[in-house]
């Protein structure tokens, strides 16, 4: 006898992990939320860990184009600060974390 999962159901969604793993099985899923706090944390948690998936090498959701647009934008990041901190002396805000 097999069993297959085509969706998933969860009245208690916590932390996500079930959630994780429907996305990683890309199998349908639904978590219910009892507060409009719960769901934003969700939602946040979720896209971030979809996100960092996506720059993990082997992982379901690896995007080889998403790196590489990660990779480039750094390094702008990176001309766009120092030309700053050589013309004022000072790193402008959001940037001083990659200077």
């Amino acid at each position: 006898m097999y069993i297959v999962v085509v969706a998933s159901l969860d009245s208690i969604s916590g932390d996500g992990q079930a959630a994780k793993a429907a996305l990683n099985t890309r199998k349908t899923y639904i978590g219910l939320c009892w507060t409009d706090q719960h769901v934003e944390l969700m939602k946040v948690h979720l896209r971030d860990w979809v996100l960092n998936e996506m720059k993990r090498e082997g992982a379901t959701y690896w995007n080889a184009d998403y790196v590489r647009h990660l990779d480039t934008l750094a390094r702008i990041s990176r001309r766009v600060c120092f030309r700053m901190l050589v013309g004022k002396g000072v790193c402008p805000p959001g940037f001083h974390i990659i200077c």
